[in-house]
């Protein structure tokens, strides 16, 4: 399936033109900044994505469930951060995302978000049932608690002190 629109909901413009000079000439990126427009997308709307930029609305949960619920054969790709809880994309999903990438990661760039959103669209006619999405997210959260016990263990056994901070300085 040949994606022929994109429908952006978020406020990053940077990302937004990234994804536009990226797309073929064929794709339209429609941007709007709350989900209260997507009722005026008709429902049968084919062969458009949805992707919600969840650091940029209000209640990404509620916004991604009324999507689905609206736009039930669009496949809805949540952007989240890499610091953004597991718990909230595990919500994410179980609200009706079809899958999530993380912005600073490959996946998450335009080029590959593109791809990523040709492979989403022509999986969605099989969506995972719930079951296949919680088994991911376990595994996830699984992985992610090893690592941070990794880290700590290192952490805990250097002998100098260890500062962390963060782009702004903090």
């Amino acid at each position: 399936m040949t994606i022929e629109e994109i429908l952006y909901i978020g406020t990053d413009v940077d990302y937004v033109t990234a994804i536009e000079n990226e797309s073929p000439d064929t794709v339209t990126v429609d941007t709007t900044e709350t989900a209260e427009s997507v009722g005026s997308v008709p429902s049968e709307a084919a062969d458009s994505v949805v992707i919600v930029d969840t650091t940029s609305v209000d209640s990404p949960v509620q916004v991604v469930r009324s999507i689905s619920d609206h736009l039930e054969t669009a496949p809805v790709l949540a952007v989240v951060e890499s610091t953004t809880d597991p718990l909230v994309v595990f919500d994410l999903l179980m609200a009706g995302a079809t899958d999530y990438v993380e912005r600073g990661a490959p996946s998450g760039r335009p080029t590959q978000l593109l791809a990523h959103l040709e492979a989403t669209s022509e999986d969605s006619a099989s969506v995972a049932d719930d079951d296949d999405v919680e088994q991911r997210f376990r595994q996830e959260l699984k992985a992610r608690r090893r690592t941070e016990q990794r880290l700590t263990t290192v952490l805990d056994r250097i002998p100098q002190p260890v500062f962390y901070r963060d782009a702004d300085g903090v």
